[in-house]
């Protein structure tokens, strides 16, 4: 066998490793070029990200990248998730304009894919810096209006025991019943205004959905987490997350809710940061039921 008939058997054995060219009359072998895509796991090169689409905004987004130590990229897809979360239900869009029955909410999911050390959590954090700040305002708040409405419903509680009181009395002496008045009738709790859950079952994610009719965002610092909780702790979670991408109404019927529990607006755009490994193990060895063409992969 001759040295091409050699190379080209060791090719198709071992393309990674290829043997050198050695001709009759070379003093040295010749190498061929080795293929590197082996070490990014045969990943092709991502296109670029189409930056005048930020306008006047990508400016301060490559600061927030540079005081990250994060790709902009990253950053990027994670303004457009906050930007989603914060619409929400204020706007939506009608794909064709000879269908206006079909409109489709702001909620987005967005998905910063990299290897380990990619800096995909400091650009996540970059982005969602303000909505932490915005949070712990609407905390401060919430517990000021539970000031108001304890007294209120305190000043209820009092109201209803005479208004029983005299039931009783107007039983007693054949009299007619008196209507209960408005003042006695319990104000409901307030609920806290959200914009950001990090880790909640599909059950603690519709109660704030119902006092919170814009949406919120969904952030997890590992994406695989999320995915892998789906039926962790009921049955019917994935369809849960798959229906909170539309945005439509919701009605949750439990035997522990005194009423049937009302969403408005079942929106939650989703914040999360992949492996590309993990994002295969997860995703694309399950059944194809739409949850992955949900994503904005970056």
């Amino acid at each position: 066998m001759n040295a091409a008939a050699l190379q080209a058997s060791y090719d198709d054995a071992r393309p990674f490793c290829p043997l050198p060219i050695v001709g009759d009359n070379a003093q040295s072998p010749v190498w061929l070029a080795p293929d590197m895509t082996i070490l990014t796991g045969g990943r092709t090169k991502p296109p670029e990200m189409p930056t005048e689409m930020f306008g006047s905004l990508w400016p301060l987004i490559r600061d927030l990248a540079a005081g990250a130590g994060a790709p902009a990229e990253y950053v990027a897809v994670s303004v457009i998730a906050v930007a989603a979360s914060l619409v929400g239900a204020k706007r939506s869009v009608q794909p064709f304009a000879t269908s206006p029955g079909w409109r489709e909410p702001c909620v987005l999911w967005v998905a910063p894919v990299g290897d380990p050390s990619s800096n995909k959590s400091p650009a996540i954090d970059a982005a969602t810096g303000p909505l932490r700040g915005m949070e712990k305002e609407l905390a401060e708040q919430h517990k000021a209006g539970l000031i108001g409405w304890q007294t209120t419903a305190e000043r209820a509680k009092a109201e209803r025991a005479a208004w029983q009181a005299n039931v009783k009395e107007a039983t007693k002496g054949g009299h007619a019943t008196p209507s209960m008045p408005d003042a006695a009738v319990e104000p409901d709790e307030p609920q806290r205004s959200r914009l950001m859950v990090q880790d909640g079952t599909p059950e603690a994610v519709m109660d704030i959905l119902a006092g919170n009719p814009n949406g919120i965002l969904h952030l997890r610092d590992e994406l695989a987490g999320w995915l892998m909780s789906f039926e962790r702790y009921s049955p019917g979670g994935r369809e849960f997350w798959l229906e909170a991408f539309g945005g439509r109404h919701f009605t949750v019927d439990r035997k522990s809710l005194k009423a049937p529990l009302f969403i408005s607006f079942n929106g939650v755009t989703v914040l999360g940061g992949i492996q590309p490994e993990k994002l295969s193990e997860c995703l694309l060895k399950t059944a194809d039921d739409g949850l992955v063409a949900r994503f904005l992969w970056a």
